[in-house]
Order: structure tokens, then C-alpha cells, then sequence
């Protein structure tokens, strides 16, 4: 919930951020973001580690012992929303390039554990400027 909260802080005073309605809107959305010319889908990855790691965790399996892919292979979302929670610095990158990389993300950089109380992900740990990099110069 704080990245929800930080998000709010930081998003443009004409765009506003709706819950997904399930009966509506696909499931596995984290919000529906609605700007004055447009309306698209999101999922927000707040990362409390990245600011001093320079590395974002690039989720790609969900669960390790089931070896469920993770949110860079499973989002339907438009965008990806990246914050790093102690600068408040927000990264968005389209959904679709996360995809097209992820693969070579894989292969390319080490993996970290994340030990969740039910499950452990695992994702590749992508330096922040190759997200930057991908990222949107403003509002989609």
C-alpha cells in the first residue's frame, strides 16, 4: 500500500488512479490510470531496496518451488510502473519492452531470492539505467 500512496503524491493533478472493477475489467491489473486524452492499465512494482542497489528485481518466476513465471511474463498490463520508494523516483516503461527483454534479462544478469511468507520469486536483478533507458519521457 505505501507505493499506492507514493503514487498518488506523484502523478499528474488531471489523472487519476482506478481500482480494477472485476466484473469490467480483466482480471490481474493493478489500477486503471485515466488521464484527460487517455485510459490504460497498469501494474506498480514499488521497490524499497533499488536506491541502493541500482538494480530493479525483474520478477521471473513467482514461485520458485513451482516454478510459476513471474509478473515480466504473466502482466496484461499497458505499463509497467516502477518506483523506488526511497527517492520517489518513478520509472514507466511499456509493458510490452519488459517482454521483448525479459529473456535476455534472464541470461544477461544474477538473480536474487525474494522470501515471501508463502512463496519464494526470483528475478533478475536489471540495472536501473537500462530501465531508465526504456522508460517514458513523461505520461503515457
Amino acid at each position: 500500500m505505501i507505493g499506492r500512496e507514493l503514487l498518488a503524491d506523484l502523478i499528474p493533478p488531471d489523472t487519476t488512479l482506478q481500482e480494477p472493477r472485476w466484473d469490467v475489467d480483466v482480471y490481474g491489473l493493478d489500477f486503471i490510470v485515466r488521464t484527460p486524452k487517455a485510459r490504460y492499465s497498469a501494474e506498480l512494482k514499488a521497490d524499497f531496496r533499488a536506491h541502493e542497489t541500482g538494480n530493479a528485481f525483474i520478477e521471473i518466476l513467482s514461485d520458485e518451488y513451482h516454478e510459476s513465471q513471474g509478473w515480466a511474463y504473466t502482466s496484461i498490463a499497458q505499463y509497467l510502473f516502477y518506483l523506488v520508494v526511497e527517492t520517489k523516483e518513478l520509472i514507466i516503461v511499456p509493458m510490452l519492452d519488459i517482454k521483448q527483454f525479459v529473456n535476455i534479462w534472464r541470461k544477461r544478469y544474477p538473480h536474487a531470492r525474494g522470501v515471501n511468507p508463502t512463496h519464494t520469486s526470483v528475478g533478475a536483478l536489471v540495472p536501473l539505467t537500462e530501465l531508465r533507458r526504456m522508460g517514458l519521457r513523461g505520461w503515457p
